[in-house]
């Protein structure tokens, strides 16, 4: 593969930025060349929306972001210095982690310029060449992330954009958008306790789905404990494997919302505004995740080909076909939400799910276990976009 690097960055004034991922590598979207200068994190970086929701972004815009904001910490030290003297001392501090060519001097690193700031200051001259990085060798551990910590796909506002556009009065969406995104939320605390996987699309993603927003419902019409009391949508009695697997799921996720279902969470999202209309539009966000998560880790290629790779599977451009089909999802419970008050396999049931771009895992015994009415109706549709995987070890229902 030939240097990709463009301009602005391939002028000599300009500091060429790459990205890196949450395994402190370079991201499969940055450039490479040798006019690379710098890496900075640029993958599931927290940020907020036009509307102050938080969202998470990628890209190399990101990572320069972060150069150019330890630049300035770096020049408020003393506004004398030379835009060179603070270039060479960005380089001269990174972590050195690769070849130049992908990671230029290194991974930026504002603790350690920060510590090397005076002594470096003291052997700068305008007329050196940089050579003198070498003197600062930065040998601090570079952390790196598990992505199971952000394993929920696509990011926050991929999630919540899909609900525009859909009728909703601006604070049912601004609601239902801060529901959406609290399964990718980390600062609730929530997240580790390892039963999280129904409100991302894994197991029976149809089941999950449908009993979720049927709580979500029950919940806006009578309250969040008779919201509880929801029956899963597959018998959880008489033994076996459908059933055990079914018991489990309902267990994990009504586990998941009794955490939920605390005054100190309920004030958190809705502030002063606590009221069972409120919390069933938190529900349908849930809900609403859960069914659109389907389409990134239950996702097959057109060659059937499991989707492993995280940055295509969280990838809304990667077989742009999944998003589209996630976004007529949301928008299909959404309308159901409005109007029917009806939740079952015929939301997944989407014109944009295009036959032979993209399969689901177990798709259509899963909507048959689920919803056996709209399988009978339309089963050769859900077979044909369906991957069989057999797999004893994994909670199926």
């Amino acid at each position: 593969m030939e240097p990709n690097i463009e301009y602005p960055a391939k002028y000599d004034e300009v500091i060429a930025v790459g990205s890196l991922n949450t395994e402190g590598t370079k991201s499969e979207k940055s450039s490479f060349g040798n006019e690379m200068e710098l890496v900075a994190p640029g993958e599931y970086i927290p940020a907020l929306d036009w509307l102050g929701n938080p969202i998470l972004v990628d890209g190399t815009s990101v990572a320069v972001a972060q150069v150019t904001g330890i630049a300035s910490v770096l020049l408020s030290l003393d506004k004398n210095v030379s835009p060179g003297f603070i270039r060479s001392l960005l380089a001269a501090s990174a972590n050195e982690i690769g070849n130049k060519s992908e990671y230029g001097n290194g991974v930026i690193d504002l603790d350690y310029a920060l510590s090397i700031y005076n002594d470096y200051k003291s052997l700068y001259s305008a007329d050196e060449n940089i050579s003198n990085i070498n003197l600062f060798d930065n040998e601090n551990e570079i952390p790196v992330y598990d992505e199971s910590i952000i394993e929920a796909s696509w990011s926050i506002n991929d999630h919540q954009n899909a609900i525009d556009n859909n009728n909703l009065s601006t604070e049912a969406a601004r609601i239902i958008k801060l529901g959406i995104a609290f399964p990718d939320e980390e600062k609730f605390g929530l997240n580790e306790q390892g039963k999280t996987g129904p409100f991302h699309g894994l197991r029976n993603y149809v089941a999950n789905y449908v009993y979720l927003a049927k709580i979500a419902r029950k919940c806006y019409t009578s309250g969040m404990s008779e919201a509880l009391n929801v029956p899963y949508p597959i018998s959880t009695s008489g033994g076996g494997n459908l059933a055990n697997a079914a018991q489990k799921a309902q267990s994990d996720m009504l586990d998941y919302l009794d955490k939920v279902n605390t005054n100190s969470i309920w004030k958190r999202l809705l502030n002063d505004k606590i009221t069972k209309e409120n919390q069933g539009r938190i529900l349908i966000g849930f809900a609403i995740h859960t069914a659109m998560d389907t389409y990134a880790h239950q996702a097959y290629d057109q060659n059937k080909k499991l989707i492993e790779d995280s940055h295509k599977r969280d990838d809304d451009e990667f077989i742009k076909e999944r998003y589209n089909t996630a976004k007529a999802v949301a928008s299909s419970i959404i309308n159901s939400w409005h109007n029917t008050h009806t939740f079952n396999a015929m939301q997944f049931k989407q014109s944009k799910h295009i036959l032979g771009k993209f399969y689901l895992r177990n798709f259509s015994t899963r909507v048959k276990n689920t919803d056996s009415s709209t399988w009978s109706n339309y089963s050769n549709w859900f077979e044909s976009r369906t991957v069989i995987v057999n797999n004893k070890n994994e909670e199926e229902n």
